[in-house]
């Protein structure tokens, strides 16, 4: 089926281990090539030949890990690899903070690329010019980009069943009659409870001065950014060409004031859970302000060109929240496998016309699946509820969609939930022979220039002050 790719891999982490290693497996091919660090040499080696692949680990020395320019020494490397084993497609799955490096030099190889989520993420996130980086590096690759060859982002939400039914439909009611999404409103909390003594991890970090926003935060400005850009079916008069926004946001120095240090280690106490050495000395004494964002409340105004008010919009991205977290000692997979549970919402009101909802919501993890995980609170919940003015527009005035139907089932068991339906449908796309152009590097435009803004009001924020940005998004729509 993909006889004709040869694939080179950098980074084999959990979400390599838990997503990319299932689809080698299922589809019976293998990267020919993984490269890591050299600390994390045997457990890789070990992980692949569990699984049975063949394939040949490559590692570069740590202290190479948070370059934003690979060394001559590991660009030659690369260059014997991609010769000796023909190499047609990179996938790019390692710390954010190295994605730059690599995007760098691929780019000008004629290869196909896929980057994970965020595209690019600082190795410190303390000045302006750190926020600024986020948006030229995006820029650096694009510009750089042949269009021959994809550059895709792995935003999985775009492969979602669900959200590709939503999208159309808002989309044919927004060109049908000519009236904008005058609302989008888009939450999620993942629930994965960051307690004082996890912040000094290097798997989704917190210790460099980000946290949620290049962690899971950047699904949902690309989602934000894919339903606002439906408005580019609009006459010219009403097209948005400008917006602006202002941010607010909590940091873990606010973090420790809801739940205090000595709060966390009561609960755990009554337990009879052994408490972390941290908490005698450490607690007290760490500088919690040089620690990233724990949440984002974004909050936005689009405007035609007579400066009228096309569109409102709320993002709110956190990672305060209901958890099912009720240990003090993290487990292996802290971020996925630690009592992690999504709530998500998205609210798109056009006018008078339509309001579609989308409710997902967790009650459990992953390893407390049963037969049915379509309900709320189900580990696939995923409902849709569309309100029409069916007067004007036809249809029914209430419609509700679930995960149920929009999921493959074998009988009585699940396949698999939409997330991880999307996930697989993004990579095999990416290996075909005709992919399609969902994810490429050039429709994140509007979703990289919020991003950029909302770090900018992150450090304006750390340093006592708070601004309303304004930014131009006639050619980004």
């Amino acid at each position: 089926m993909f006889s004709k790719v040869n694939t080179l891999m950098i980074g084999w982490g959990p979400h390599a281990t838990r997503t990319y290693s299932k689809f080698f497996f299922k589809y019976k091919f293998e990267p020919k090539i993984v490269v890591d660090l050299d600390s994390q040499k045997e457990r890789v080696q070990a992980e692949l030949k569990g699984f049975g692949f063949k394939t040949v680990v490559v590692t570069i020395p740590d202290s190479g890990k948070d370059l934003e320019v690979l060394s001559s020494n590991t660009r030659k490397m690369f260059d014997e690899l991609c010769s000796k084993y023909e190499i047609t497609h990179v996938i790019v799955a390692s710390e954010p903070k190295a994605h730059y490096a690599y995007m760098d030099y691929f780019v000008e190889k004629e290869v196909h690329m896929l980057v994970e989520k965020p595209i690019v993420a600082p190795s410190r996130f303390y000045t302006l010019e750190d926020a600024t980086k986020v948006k030229d590096e995006y820029y650096s690759i694009l510009n750089r980009q042949n269009p021959k060859y994809q550059c895709k982002v792995m935003c999985q939400r775009k492969m979602n069943k669900g959200y590709m039914l939503v999208l159309e439909l808002a989309r044919e009611i927004v060109r049908a009659y000519n009236i904008p999404i005058t609302k989008v409103y888009v939450s999620h909390c993942d629930g994965n409870w960051i307690m004082p003594h996890d912040l000094f991890y290097e798997n989704h970090p917190y210790k460099y001065g980000y946290g949620k926003l290049f962690h899971s935060g950047y699904h949902f400005i690309d989602l934000f950014s894919d339903i606002v850009k439906i408005n580019k079916e609009l006459s010219k008069d009403k097209k948005p060409i400008k917006a602006k926004i202002s941010s607010e946001f909590q940091l873990e120095s606010d973090d420790i004031q809801i739940i205090r240090p000595d709060e966390v280690v009561n609960f755990f106490q009554k337990l009879g859970q052994p408490i972390p050495k941290f908490y005698d000395k450490e607690a007290s004494s760490t500088d919690y302000n040089l620690f990233g964002e724990k949440a984002i409340v974004s909050q936005f105004s689009f405007y035609n060109e007579k400066e009228k008010t096309i569109t409102t919009g709320n993002l709110y991205i956190s990672q305060i929240g209901f958890s099912r977290r009720a240990w003090i000692i993290p487990h292996d997979d802290h971020y996925k496998n630690n009592g992690r549970v999504r709530h998500e919402t998205v609210d798109i009101e056009i006018g008078p016309l339509m309001d579609i909802q989308v409710h997902s919501y967790q009650s459990k993890e992953i390893k407390d699946r049963t037969v049915d995980e379509s309900r709320v609170g189900g580990l696939d919940n995923f409902d849709i509820c569309i309100f029409r003015n069916s007067e004007l527009i036809g249809g029914v005035p209430f419609e509700k969609i679930t995960s149920e139907t929009l999921m493959r089932h074998n009988g009585d068991e699940v396949i698999r939930g939409l997330n991880e339906d999307s996930r697989e449908d993004f990579i095999y796309n990416f290996f075909s022979s005709s992919p399609s152009t969902k994810g490429e590097l050039e429709g994140h435009r509007l979703a990289i220039e919020i991003l950029y803004n909302i770090c900018v009001q992150e450090i304006l924020y750390k340093n006592g002050e708070s601004e309303t940005l304004t930014f131009s998004v006639d050619k980004l729509i």
